[in-house]
């Protein structure tokens, strides 16, 4: 190998170099941490006084010999005595904080959700001016669908009936709501509407006001059918569902093999 690699004392002085060049960086990166120096114009101003202060050390030449001397007589000594005193204080602060518990600072704390907002969020009132805006609350839901209708000829009502495909009973849709409403409209062919007209002349099953939200969504997916009154900004909810039900029963299309001790 020595006949075709020769003379690598380069890569030693490489090395040498760089890890020279990494320390010192470390360092001036170190030094500003622990200062907490958040201006930069002030970061500036040290690092070029340290830079400085490299420099100038750097300038100053000495022999192998004293440097030995001083290596010997106070960086040795000096660092010994350094790490010895602080893993002393850390074994008693150590020791301090097992007696007396961890310290409140390191304790876990489970953080609690704010009573009020929690009750804010839970009863969080409804606000809506347009059919547009039940439609942006279902806006990713593509069961809900919504069925709008206008009644009375004199000053005449839009509304809109929303509910969930597969959980409404249609039957009951197609007779019930619609004649329903239709004869909710003979009795009150002008004039304007108040929400206990509604409650008393629409004759429909578990006919119940929306207010929140959380009532929305309980409604919507539970089979109910709401109803909006445009105009008058009236949301109200009818108990028309048909929900599957499944009952657990043993399935005809697979073939139970039974054994001599089954029958028994």
């Amino acid at each position: 190998m020595g006949r075709f690699i020769e003379h690598l004392d380069f890569l030693s002085i490489y090395q040498w170099l760089t890890g020279a060049f990494i320390r010192v960086s470390f360092l001036l990166f170190l030094s500003l941490e622990v200062l907490s120096i958040k201006k930069p114009l002030n970061k500036t101003i040290l690092l070029i006084a340290y830079s400085v202060m490299l420099i100038v050390s750097n300038s100053f030449s000495f022999s192998d010999v004293i440097l030995y001397y001083i290596i010997k007589t106070i960086v040795l000594p000096v660092t010994f005595w350094f790490f010895l005193a602080f893993s002393i204080l850390l074994s008693i602060f150590v020791l301090i904080v097992k007696k007396g518990g961890p310290h409140p600072m390191f304790k876990k704390t489970k953080k609690q959700p704010s009573k009020q907002n929690s009750k804010i969020e839970k009863s969080e009132h409804l606000i809506i001016k347009s059919e547009n805006d039940i439609k942006e609350i279902f806006h990713n839901s593509e069961d809900v669908f919504f069925q709008s209708n206008l009644y009375r000829d004199e000053s005449p009502i839009k509304i809109t009936l929303i509910g969930c495909d597969g959980l409404i009973d249609t039957e009951l849709l197609n007779n019930l709501v619609f004649e329903g409403l239709s004869l909710f409209f003979e009795k009150h062919p002008r004039g304007a509407l108040k929400i206990d007209d509604i409650k008393d002349s629409l004759h429909l099953p578990h006919l119940a006001d929306v207010n929140t939200k959380e009532e929305l969504f309980a409604d919507i997916y539970s089979g109910k059918l709401l109803i909006y009154f445009e105009g008058y900004n009236y949301l109200v909810s009818t108990n028309i569902a048909n929900r599957p039900q499944r009952t657990p029963e043993e399935t005809t299309t697979e073939v139970t093999i039974k054994g001599p001790r089954d029958n028994s």
